[in-house]
C-alpha cells in the first residue's frame, strides 16, 4: 500500500554526525513523553514539514541523485526500513523537531521509490525501528502505512534486532545518525542492500577497527554521493551519504 502524508538512547548521535560511544539505556523519564501532543497535532507538523522539503533543493537534488544511479532495470525495492528516527512525540522539542524532518525525508524517498518500481513497490513492506517510540508515535506511523518494530530496550542484542528480517537485496534502508557497532554492520553489509542512505559508513570507514573494516568493505562495493544540503536545517542531514550497488557488465 502506497505511503500516505498525512531523548534518544539506541538512536542518534549529535548533529553532524559526530559520534561518542554507545550511550547506555536511560529511563524514559529523562524525555517523558509529552503531554500536549495528539497524532492530528503530529500530522499536521509532518504535513507542514513535507511541504517545506518538497520545495527544496536539497530534494531536487537528492531525485537528480537517485535518478542517476537507478539500475538499468530500475529499483526493485520491496522493503524499506528506517533506523533510529528518535520519537515525535517527547518532551524534547530540539529532538522530536529533528525526528520528524528524518521521518518525512524517509516518507517521501519510499513514496520515490514506489513511482519508479513495478506494481509490487505498491505494496512495499515499510517499516521503523526506534527504541523510544511512544505509543503516541506508534499510532501516527501507522497513518503514514509504517509499521514500527518493537525492540526490547532490557534485553542485550549486540545487532539491529527485529530489524534484521527486513534486510536483503531489495531493501531500502535508512539511517539517520545510528552509532552503529560491528555487529550490525556485519548484519548490513551480508544483506547486500541495492540502497542505502545513512550516515555510519562515513563515520567508520576510515577507522581501524573491525566496525571500520565492515564499513569500508560495504563501501568499496558501492557507489557514494555525499547527501545534498538541506538549506533549511543544514545539521538534520549533514554527514549522511547516498550509497547503491552498482551493476557490472557480464562480460
Amino acid at each position: 500500500m502506497p505511503i500516505q502524508p498525512a531523548d534518544d538512547e539506541w538512536t542518534h548521535v549529535p548533529a553532524k554526525g559526530r559520534r561518542k560511544a554507545p550511550p547506555k539505556v536511560q529511563p524514559n523519564s529523562t524525555n517523558p513523553p509529552s503531554r500536549d501532543l495528539t497524532v492530528p497535532k503530529l500530522q499536521q507538523d509532518f504535513n507542514a514539514k513535507l511541504k517545506t522539503w518538497k520545495a527544496s533543493a536539497c530534494r531536487k537534488a537528492l531525485l537528480q541523485i537517485l535518478d542517476r544511479v537507478r539500475p538499468e532495470s530500475g529499483w526493485v525495492i520491496e522493503k524499506a526500513i528506517c533506523l533510529a528516527s528518535g520519537s515525535f512525540s517527547r518532551e524534547n522539542l530540539e529532538c522530536r523537531r529533528r525526528s520528524m524532518w528524518q521521518i518525512v525525508v524517509f516518507a517521501d524517498m519510499v513514496q520515490y521509490l514506489q513511482s519508479e518500481g513495478d506494481e509490487a513497490a505498491n505494496e512495499m513492506d515499510i517499516a521503523a525501528q526506534e527504541p523510544m517510540y511512544t505509543e503516541l508515535d506508534v499510532e501516527f506511523l501507522a497513518t503514514l502505512n509504517i509499521k514500527a518494530l518493537k525492540i526490547d530496550t532490557t534485553a542485550k542484542v549486540e545487532g539491529l534486532g527485529p530489524a534484521e528480517d527486513y534486510l536483503g537485496q531489495s531493501t531500502f534502508v535508512y539511517e539517520p545518525f545510528l552509532d552503529m557497532n560491528a555487529t550490525m554492520l556485519d548484519e548490513i553489509s551480508k544483506a547486500d542492500l541495492p540502497l542505502y542512505i545513512g550516515s555510519s559508513i562515513r563515520g567508520l570507514k576510515d577507522k581501524t577497527t573491525q566496525a571500520g573494516q565492515l564499513a569500508k568493505s560495504f563501501a568499496q562495493d558501492r557507489g557514494m554521493y555525499k547527501f545534498p544540503t538541506f538549506d533549511v536545517d543544514p545539521n538534520i542531514m549533514d554527514g549522511m551519504e547516498v550509497l547503491w550497488k552498482e551493476e557490472h557488465d557480464d562480460e
